[in-house]
């Protein structure tokens, strides 16, 4: 299986094993070099919490949860999604943020994998 263990700050065109480091603002693009298969774990951006002038506000939901790791759960505690190979090609990788204030969180994907931001919390 294939690892993406980038380092904090890689350089452009500097290559990981099966993968090529491209550089886009604000997501993560990566050119695999022949078919291999990958584990993944993607989680997305929880939602803000909620506000009001009494503090009484709700939480805000937890960014979705998906992997395909053996042993792993994926969201909702369902078993581990199926195996996934990626061919030969370029995959972006996107990191959601957590929401502000009463706003969802953002959605996180690797290649056709997304993860749905957690909800908003109520003020």
């Amino acid at each position: 299986m294939a690892v993406l263990d980038f380092p904090d700050s890689p350089v452009d065109g500097q290559r990981f094993s099966d993968f090529v480091w491209v550089d886009s603002v604000g997501v993560w693009d990566f050119d695999v070099v022949g078919a291999i298969p990958v584990e993944y774990l993607v989680v997305a951006g929880g939602g803000g919490g909620g506000n009001d002038t009494l503090n009484r506000g709700g939480g805000g939901g937890a960014g979705g949860y998906r992997s395909n790791v053996t042993g792993e759960s994926s969201g909702g505690g369902a078993s581990a999604e199926s195996a996934l190979t990626v061919s030969a090609g370029a995959f972006t990788v996107t990191v959601g943020a957590g929401g502000a204030v009463e706003t969802k969180g953002a959605n996180s994907t690797f290649a056709i994998i997304t993860s749905i931001g957690g909800g908003g919390g109520a003020g």
